[in-house]
């Protein structure tokens, strides 16, 4: 790890432990989209080499960003692809932060209202089996367990959310475009890592790394997450996670 240290107190990855991650293997070059030529540093086997000295500094400001906001509300980490998911949800629980990593539940920003009425639906049937399911047959149990099943692979991670995030951490902006067109929407700044076939100006923050190699998102992700914690003091969410 590189040895400079922000005002963050927190030791940030160096160009160098980056490359080591794969962090700078783009899409193949028929794949990519024009605007993040200015991340891209070379072409080698028909592949976009990102470069990930830009990643470097994009990631330190990008995390001064979330430590900001994680200092005046909760950040919400996005990442419900297989390679990205139990990254999302380590790092998320570990920094205080809500998560999703399984489904992005249309009108989760935009819809907050109806989506609320799920949560505390959720919420209910845990109290019940907490509580005891007793007096119900085994066919009504059966029905709350698929039930809560539905409803806590979309919201375990959100189950405590009252006010929309202060800030989106999203890995892969195309895959997660509807979490990031509904953060626009509601006007909550996103921080995005963004690989050779995506956008950045469709984000905050664009954070130029391969958002498909599990130990690039770890590095970039396990980063964001320690300048949440900073930012929030350790006073974040929470997380009751339950399994019935």
């Amino acid at each position: 790890m590189s040895e400079e240290k922000s005002a963050l107190q927190i030791t940030f990855p160096s160009a160098k432990d980056l490359f080591a991650t794969g962090a700078q293997f783009g899409h193949q070059t028929k794949r990519w989209n024009p605007k993040m030529e200015k991340f891209i540093y070379t072409i080698k086997n028909g592949i976009h080499i990102i470069d990930v000295t830009k990643t470097e500094i994009l990631l330190k400001e990008s995390a001064e960003f979330v430590a900001d906001a994680a200092s005046r509300g909760v950040v919400l980490i996005v990442g419900t692809k297989k390679q990205s998911s139990d990254i999302v949800k380590k790092y998320a629980i570990e920094s205080g932060s809500y998560f999703v990593d399984m489904r992005w539940a249309g009108g989760l920003l935009t819809n907050f209202s109806e989506v609320k009425k799920s949560l505390i639906r959720l919420k209910n049937l845990e109290n019940d089996f907490e509580n005891g399911v007793e007096g119900r047959t085994k066919y009504e149990v059966s029905l709350m367990k698929k039930e809560w099943s539905k409803l806590n692979r979309l919201y375990s991670g959100i189950k405590e959310m009252n006010d929309k995030p202060t800030a989106i951490v999203v890995v892969d902006t195309n895959f997660e475009k509807s979490a990031v067109r509904e953060a626009k929407l509601m006007r909550i700044p996103v921080v995005g890592i963004v690989d050779s076939n995506s956008d950045p100006d469709s984000v905050n923050y664009a954070i130029p790394a391969n958002d498909d190699a599990i130990s690039s998102i770890e590095i970039i992700l396990k980063t964001l997450a320690e300048a949440i914690k900073q930012g929030n003091k350790g006073n974040g969410i929470k997380h009751a996670l339950k399994d019935y």
